[in-house]
C-alpha cells in the first residue's frame, strides 16, 4: 500500500512534522547513529525555522501553504541577503534566521539583540554541521560535535515561539 501523502501542506503539519522528526532523531541518537540523528535533527531546524516564517508571513493552522512559497521564499529576494551564491539557500539555516530577522524588521517587530545574535549564531553552527546532502555520508560526527550540534537543535525547539510572535 503507499504513503498516504497530503495533497496540500499547511503550517501545522509542517510543525507535526518538525516533530516527528525530531524523535525519529532522538531514537537514532540514542541507538549511537549519530550521522543519521543529525541529519534528522538537523532538518528539524530547518523546519523550524521555515515554521516560524510562514506564521510571520501570515500563514495560520490549517492554510495550505503553497509549494511555490514553501520552496522559494523569494519576495525578499535571496541576494538581497547575501546568500544568492550558496548552493542550498532554501535549505541553509543561516539563510532563514536572516530572513527571519529581516522581515521582523520589515514588520517593525524586530527580535531583541541577544535573541538576533544567538539566533545567527546557532543557525550558523547548524549550518556548519548539516547540509541536506549528508543524506549520503558515512558517519563523521565525533560525540563532542555531536552533542555540541544537539545543544543548538534544542536551541532552536526552546525559542520557537519567540522567533515569530
Amino acid at each position: 500500500m503507499p504513503l498516504s501523502i497530503p495533497k496540500t501542506e499547511t503550517l501545522s503539519e509542517f510543525e507535526a512534522a518538525r516533530e516527528d522528526r525530531f524523535r525519529d532523531g532522538i531514537v537514532l541518537a540514542l541507538k549511537g547513529r549519530r550521522m543519521g540523528a543529525t541529519y534528522l535533527l538537523g532538518y528539524t531546524v530547518e523546519i523550524t525555522l521555515k515554521c516560524a516564517f510562514f506564521r510571520l508571513w501570515g500563514y495560520r493552522d490549517q492554510v495550505p501553504i503553497q509549494v511555490a512559497h514553501a520552496d522559494d521564499p523569494r519576495p525578499l529576494a535571496v541576494k538581497d541577503l547575501g546568500l544568492a551564491g550558496t548552493k542550498e539557500p532554501l535549505h541553509n539555516p543561516f539563510f532563514w534566521a536572516r530572513l527571519i530577522i529581516r522581515v521582523r524588521e520589515e514588520l517593525d517587530q524586530p527580535l531583541g539583540v541577544s535573541l538576533s545574535s544567538g539566533l545567527l549564531s546557532k543557525a550558523m553552527n547548524v549550518a556548519a554541521n548539516w547540509r541536506v546532502a549528508m543524506r549520503y555520508w558515512r558517519t563523521r560526527t565525533t560525540p563532542r560535535d555531536f552533542r555540541g550540534f544537539v545543544r543548538d537543535v534544542m536551541w532552536f525547539r526552546t525559542r520557537y515561539d519567540e522567533l515569530w510572535r
